[in-house]
Order: C-alpha cells, then structure tokens, then sequence
C-alpha cells in the first residue's frame, strides 16, 4: 500500500535525495534547441533566428559556480531552498520541459517510501557514521 499524501509531503529529505540524484546523474545530459527569433546575448553580441543551440545540462549540474563541490551527493543543497533558477534543468525548462516531471517525483518519493518502511537501510561507508553519528535520520 502506497503512504498516504500527507506522508509523501513530509519527505523532504527523501525529495532532496532524489533531487540531487538527478543532478549529479542526468536522464537527459544535452538537449538541442533552435532558436525562434533573433536573442541579444547582453554583451553586445546577437544570435541569430534559426541558430542551433546544445545545451550541456550536465555540464551545468557540474559547474561549481552553482554547486560548490559538484562531485559530491549532497542533498542538503535542495533542503534550504536557494536553487538558482535555470541551474538545475532535470526536466529542462519553459514551454518544453517534462509534462510528466511531478508525478515522476511523486511515483519515485512513493517507492521510496515504500522502501523505507519495509526495510531497514545503513551506510556501509564508515566515514558517514563519523561525519553524521549514529542517530542521525538520513
């Protein structure tokens, strides 16, 4: 039986998890746009109607202009709340991005869920331990 919604809305930490999980490990790492009309880059330079654009999403997971330290898993980064907008494309942005992006979250904080409450989970990486103690809820 899957929890029930109030439950799933109380899984912030679980939701941060999977948030950086599709950070660091993009289902779609590029994408390929053209554009519609003539774009001022701001810096004097002009891009033309038709240019082809390859926008490199994992490249962007990785800068660390955005995520100090990108190599790392480290959900905190979606528990305060302070994402740059357009710094974290998982399911690109605008009039294309994924119709089904909420319910994908919400299928995989439902199995996630499920998961915790059958199972009993533990780090295997004794540096976790010392870094968050025993008693530490993630």
């Amino acid at each position: 039986v899957p929890p029930p919604l109030e439950t799933l809305s109380n899984l912030t930490v679980g939701e941060a998890c999977l948030k950086e999980s599709l950070r660091k490990y993009s289902v779609v790492p590029m994408v390929v746009r053209q554009t519609i009309a003539e774009i001022d880059l701001g810096n004097g330079e002009r891009m033309p109607k038709g240019t082809t654009v390859f926008i490199n999403i994992q490249a962007l997971h990785n800068d660390e202009t955005y995520w100090p330290e990108p190599m790392k898993f480290s959900p905190d980064r979606f528990l305060s709340g302070k994402v740059e907008p357009y710094t974290y494309l998982p399911f690109i942005a605008g009039p294309r991005n994924c119709l089904g992006q909420y319910l994908s979250l919400l299928e995989s904080k439902m199995v996630v869920g499920m998961l915790a409450d059958r199972y009993r989970f533990e780090s295997l990486d004794p540096l976790q331990t010392e870094l968050h103690g025993e008693n530490d809820p993630r």
